[in-house]
């Protein structure tokens, strides 16, 4: 808890007591009693207050210059990218301790193109841009008459050497189903689409679907520094944790989404809260 400073105990102390005097400051018993045995003088504190002004133009000069280079290198780089930026910052406009200056401490992320994304995807898969173009491509997972449980046994074993998220799930050997959905990394969303695509009479538009699929309503986050292919900068289009739903699609796609369990909720959940946005749904 801070103490006042009592202007009679400062008088005697000349410059400083009058500074403080004059300010009305509130000290720690430490620093006062510093003052009144004479351990910090005029000198000293001149010193310190030279030393903070030269450390912040320094770092303001500093974060300046790389948000300048920041944004002349993601220009270079954006030619597959859309010009969409997520800064991090307190948009609940309540009290924060220690807000972050924008310009010192902030992630800057811009959107990678879904398209730009699947296209990496599948490179990671050894599936071509022309498979997921075709109407009548099949997924290279599919397993004709395999059994269910050949096909955990499969996934458990055949499939290391891909990304966790990318892995087929025992869904994705079971059932013929077009490659488009391999390249999502949403392990609940690709089982239970297959699940709703292949009943005898389809629950879901698959057209409708990839409409809101190239619309946007999910959204990959990949940064701003220049990195990997122009495509995707340093993003990670095949990590879940790069990924986020517009509350539209997680609307109406909520029997895929998998619900308030379902991984693309829960990364929607965390990037909303990265915002300062309210992370439960009104629904």
């Amino acid at each position: 808890m801070g103490l006042h400073v009592n202007p009679e105990s400062t008088n005697a102390h000349g410059v400083i007591g009058r500074l403080l005097q004059q300010e009305g400051l509130d000290l720690d018993e430490k620093t006062i009693l510093q003052i009144l045995e004479k351990e910090i003088d005029i000198q000293a504190i001149l010193k310190a207050g030279l030393k903070a002004l030269v450390h912040d133009t320094l770092v303001n000069v500093h974060s300046s210059t790389t948000f300048d280079v920041r944004e002349n290198c993601a220009a270079n780089s954006a030619e597959l990218r859309t010009d969409k930026i997520l800064v991090v910052q307190n948009t609940r406009k309540e009290y924060v301790a220690s807000v972050p200056d924008i310009h010192r401490n902030n992630i800057r992320v811009k959107q990678v193109l879904f398209v730009a994304a699947c296209v990496a995807n599948a490179s990671l898969l050894g599936l071509s841009v022309e498979s997921l173009d075709s109407c009548s491509a099949k997924s290279p997972f599919f397993r004709n008459s395999i059994s269910e449980s050949a096909a955990k046994a499969a996934c458990l074993n055949d499939f290391q050497h891909l990304k966790p998220h990318l892995r087929p799930c025992v869904t994705q050997l079971m059932y013929k189903h077009h490659p488009y959905i391999d390249v999502l990394p949403f392990p609940t969303f690709r089982e239970r689409l297959i699940k709703l695509t292949c009943e005898k009479e389809p629950m879901i538009d698959e057209d409708e679907l990839c409409n809101d699929l190239e619309n946007d309503g999910l959204i990959c986050w990949g940064s701003s520094e220049v990195g990997g292919s122009s495509a995707i900068g340093s993003g990670a289009p095949w990590d879940v944790c790069s990924w986020e739903a517009q509350d539209w699609f997680v609307k109406k796609w909520w029997i895929l989404i998998g619900g308030a369990e379902g991984e693309i909720f829960k990364q929607t959940q965390w990037w909303r809260e990265m915002r300062g946005e309210r992370s439960c749904y009104s629904w």
